[in-house]
């Protein structure tokens, strides 16, 4: 069965299956992280999802490298990474993640969705006031 990684909700089956994987990641490789990464825009493209990442890393450099594994990316495009927590209702709450130099593994036991055992990212691509003006100027003529 192929497991869609980017699901905006997990079912509680699904949720449990990340459980057991983050689980037996986290005993077979103690040093590193369970991530997953979602996204919020249909023209982002990933090739995987699921990360597995050394703890002693900082947050900045993780967030910088996930930017470049990014594809179809524009330099007017402005990314918004998001922490995601899968709520007891099946609903998700998004805390948009602020520049912090917070190694990984601290930040993983502060913030690991409890549900799931990992930590959830997701993507957001926002595009720049300039080029919204070149469109507007575009369309309206001026």
């Amino acid at each position: 069965m192929k497991f869609n990684y980017n699901k905006k909700v997990f079912t509680l089956e699904e949720k449990e299956i990340l459980l057991r994987e983050s689980e037996v990641l986290l005993e077979k490789y103690p040093n590193r992280i369970p991530l997953l990464v979602q996204l919020d825009s249909n023209v982002l493209k990933l090739e995987k999802h699921k990360f597995l990442v050394n703890d002693d890393i900082n947050i900045n450099y993780y967030i910088d490298v996930l930017k470049t594994k990014l594809m179809h990316i524009n330099s007017n495009d402005y990314l918004t990474i998001s922490l995601t927590k899968f709520n007891e209702d099946g609903t998700k709450t998004l805390t948009r993640i602020k520049p912090q130099s917070k190694l990984l593994k601290e930040f993983y036991q502060e913030n690991k969705d409890s549900s799931t055992g990992m930590l959830i990212f997701t993507v957001s691509r926002q595009t720049t006031a300039k080029w919204v003006k070149g469109l507007v100027s575009y369309y309206l003529g001026y």
